[in-house]
């Protein structure tokens, strides 16, 4: 690269970084043939580190970082301050005299670390911590010699990945100054420093940025804003459907990969039918509902990424009819609306901020039972409501 700006006679006047935003590949099977054969051979792609890309170990974050500017950055110099690569806009805004938004409204996790790059003296650090997270939504946050692991995955991990990445999903404290392998938990040693530490990251995550620290008491956005309440409304009871179990106010249902069904009438032609969802850890809910003489159905299924509508085949020689998929990202421990508005040919899905639309004939015809499905977990349905 740098050749490619002295032929263009760009290098003495150009600033350079080189850097990556996550940390190498560290297992055989993930990386590319000529990385395998490498590894086999000796390399360590990550050094002493644990983990590798993906990973909230250190493995998955420390890379290098470099800067070069002839006649502004020392050459030959080194310095062991904690950056991040998100600081690069702050860095440069600072040297090109451009002011940044407000931490709320851009910028938010960006420090300025221009002195570092210039060799200029500074007291303290430049950063006061570094927020990281995994592939699967650990996340993590360094301050000092103390790295706080939260070990709380993502709504949206697969069992595969909860089964092959269990380690990580635990709350552990590392003392980086004297274990950069990340061998000896040592959270016991020092509960003041993960008071500190989990207070310090929830604060930063509820205001929604880290370049400064946000305001103590302050509530987080909402992911989405509510549904608008229902109106003319009619409770449907749940209690006369058969298949699940009736546990504070809600009807639950645990299964396998084969389903458990809680199924019972209806009566609906255009009109809304809509229920709260408590998916929890299950692998995913299906609303299959048959017309009537149960000649078809079609099936409203929500997983923990996505929300899909799909007509059922009438027989086994044919196939699933798709009508429409669109991803959500919502807390699955918490009860959640879904609300299904049929008119005509026509079904609009509304869940967690999120609107699907699908169009088919058989979404014209009378609806004359639903069937609830639980798959890999319990789910929980309660306060099902039509409105005609």
């Amino acid at each position: 690269m740098l050749d490619a700006l002295d032929k263009q006679g760009l290098a003495e006047n150009t600033l350079v970084l080189f850097s990556s935003d996550n940390g190498g590949v560290n297992k055989p099977e993930n990386a590319n043939l000529v990385q395998t054969d490498a590894q086999k051979a000796g390399l360590k792609p990550v050094g002493p580190f644990r983990g590798g890309k993906h990973d909230v170990w250190e493995g998955g974050f420390r890379v290098p970082y470099l800067v070069r500017w002839p006649g502004h950055v020392p050459a030959g110099t080194v310095c062991d301050e904690t950056i991040s690569i998100v600081d690069t806009l702050a860095s440069v805004a600072k040297i090109t005299g451009h002011a940044l938004p407000k931490a709320s409204e851009g910028a938010e996790d960006s420090h300025d670390v221009s002195k570092a790059w210039l060799g200029e003296k500074y007291e303290g650090s430049l950063r006061p911590d570094v927020i990281v997270h995994s592939a699967d939504g650990v996340f993590a946050i360094r301050q000092g010699a103390h790295k706080w692991i939260e070990g709380v995955p993502a709504d949206d991990v697969k069992p595969a990945a909860k089964k092959a990445h269990g380690a990580q999903y635990q709350r552990m404290l590392f003392d980086l100054k004297n274990d950069i392998a990340e061998e000896k938990e040592v959270s016991a040693a020092h509960p003041d420093a993960v008071k500190e530490l989990e207070a310090r990251l929830n604060r930063y995550r509820d205001g929604g940025y880290s370049r400064e620290l946000p305001p103590a008491g302050v509530k987080p956005k909402p992911a989405f804003e509510p549904l608008p309440p229902l109106t003319n409304a009619e409770p449907l009871d749940l209690t006369k459907y058969k298949g699940w179990t009736q546990r504070d106010g809600a009807m639950f249902g645990k299964a396998g990969d084969k389903g458990v069904t809680l199924t019972g009438p209806v009566s609906l032609k255009d009109g809304v039918l809509e229920f709260q969802l408590l998916l929890g850890e299950a692998d995913r809910h299906s609303l299959r509902i048959h017309t009537a003489g149960n000649k078809q159905s079609y099936r409203v299924v929500l997983s923990h990424a996505n929300l899909d509508i799909a007509i059922n085949p009438p027989t086994k020689d044919q196939e699933t009819i798709q009508l429409g998929k669109q991803r959500v990202k919502f807390k699955s421990s918490e009860w959640q609306t879904l609300r299904l508005t049929f008119k005509g040919e026509e079904l609009t899905a509304e869940f967690a901020g999120v609107t699907l639309m699908a169009k088919h004939a058989v979404l014209a015809e009378e609806k004359a039972q639903l069937n609830f499905i639980a798959f890999e977990g319990e789910v929980g349905v309660r306060e099902v409501k039509l409105a005609k």
